[in-house]
């Protein structure tokens, strides 16, 4: 008797409560689409890549329980716990885009070179004095140093 009801309760929310979010009539087979969107997405990056193997993961997970729930909207937003469905929604659809930004940004692939030694002055980042020293640091981290001890100086002078 309820299952002919749920149907109806969905159709009778007039708003989200939420600034620019609108209540979605159909979300489950919407939410469905942008999670499998999302996987076929994922299969650009290399399976080796973490961010894929975390998102494809999570992915995976919730879109398990989209499917386990046979309908129930109420059940969906409970397991899945992202408030609303249309914040959920919401969030589906920034991961996907989230997936096609790593994809074109390559942030997976990670150059050798980051982790190259160079030696560096200080002197060239505007330190004087005791600070004015050569060291050899990580590329990654060569100027935080001289780059701290400007700041220090600009704002105690």
């Amino acid at each position: 008797m309820f299952r002919f009801t749920r149907p109806l309760l969905q159709a009778s929310k007039i708003s989200t409560g939420i600034h620019g979010l609108a209540v979605h009539p159909n979300p489950l087979p919407e939410l469905t689409k942008t999670y499998e969107s999302t996987l076929t997405a994922l299969s650009s990056i290399p399976e080796h890549s973490a961010y894929r193997q975390g998102a494809q993961a999570l992915t995976l997970r919730k879109l398990k329980i989209v499917q386990d729930v046979n309908g129930d909207v109420a059940e969906v937003e409970k397991q899945l716990d992202e408030g609303q469905i249309e914040q959920t929604i919401a969030i589906a659809k920034d991961e996907l885009s989230l997936v096609g930004k790593m994809a074109e940004w390559k942030a997976y692939v990670s150059s050798p070179s980051i982790f190259t030694r160079r030696t560096i002055d200080c002197r060239q980042m505007g330190a004087s004095g005791r600070e004015a020293r050569t060291r050899t640091v990580g590329l990654r981290w060569k100027n935080i140093d001289c780059i701290l001890v400007v700041l220090y100086r600009a704002l105690c002078y």
